[in-house]
């Protein structure tokens, strides 16, 4: 089993007390499970976060994802303490209608040489209320990260006079979906971490869906292979019926050797082709690749 981790994304934060490096790292490939139709499938986003702030490191420990996503954001308290919050999002995705089974968070405080948990101290914060849905029925507990600052800002955790006035810049710039394409369709290598800050500011939806899976398209194309791969597991897991996006997914697994999980992909595409009547359309190497 390979272990190796790569590298998923590397922010810098300036803060009210010194720079906070945080490095996101994905395993290349993980464990395997089985999911609820019994199927033997490989985790392929364990991952582990090394938060630096120039005293000491501190891992937050390894998450297994199983076809999840993670994210973080940030504020300050009223002690310009800097508050990191990582949101992880189970569920699994791994059939052609996606589960959402459950969500997390940790709230961890930057204090002088020491990380400290609050996630037990404010146990229930970050529990959504509303009905917020996709097509496949998941249901997030926030969709951006403005709404998880102000839900922070209101119970207390982070205070909005010094998070406002703070100043924490992040180096990567937030690019729209078309922005990603334009860079993409030039062969550009487009980092998962841009891609997680670009979905965070414009989420999928039925307005931008198209333009996602033609960045995942193009990623492909250029042989941006794992950023590809990324997009378009996002983009399936959300709109888990977007029959395209399984054929791109399929020659990106493909292309990364993954031959099992392209077979599985290309099994979905055919068995949505065959519901919209369009098996005609199927191309010829997708059948000798399932054979």
């Amino acid at each position: 089993m390979n272990t190796k981790h790569v590298s998923f994304d590397d922010v810098l934060y300036v803060t009210p007390k010194g720079d906070i490096n945080i490095k996101v790292l994905k395993k290349d490939s993980g464990d395997e499970y089985v999911n609820s139709e019994g199927q033997s499938i490989y985790d392929t986003q364990n991952i582990a976060i090394i938060i630096n702030d120039g005293n000491f490191s501190y891992v937050y420990k390894n998450i297994p994802s199983n076809g999840q996503f993670i994210k973080y954001d940030y504020c300050v308290d009223k002690n310009n303490n800097f508050i990191l919050l990582i949101m992880i999002k189970y569920g699994d995705f791994s059939k052609a209608y996606g589960t959402y089974m459950e969500h997390k968070y940790e709230i961890l405080r930057f204090e002088p040489n020491k990380v400290s948990t609050l996630s037990a101290m404010y146990s229930g914060a970050l529990d959504y209320k509303g009905n917020v849905t996709t097509e496949s029925g998941i249901i997030y507990p926030y969709i951006t990260s403005s709404e998880i600052i102000s839900r922070l800002i209101e119970t207390g955790i982070c205070d909005e006079k010094n998070t406002r006035q703070s100043k924490i810049l992040e180096k990567n710039k937030i690019n729209t979906p078309d922005e990603l394409n334009d860079l993409a369709k030039l062969g550009n290598n487009i980092t998962i971490g841009k891609l997680l800050n670009t979905l965070d500011k414009y989420p999928v939806s039925n307005i931008n869906v198209i333009k996602y899976n033609d960045l995942g398209y193009y990623l492909y194309n250029g042989e941006n292979y794992k950023s590809a791969e990324f997009i378009l597991e996002y983009v399936l897991q959300i709109f888990p019926k977007r029959t395209v996006a399984y054929l791109n997914l399929g020659d990106t697994y493909w292309s990364l050797g993954k031959t099992s999980d392209a077979q599985r992909m290309y099994r979905n595409y055919i068995y949505f082709m065959n519901q919209n009547y369009k098996s005609n359309k199927i191309p010829k190497y997708i059948k000798e690749r399932t054979l």
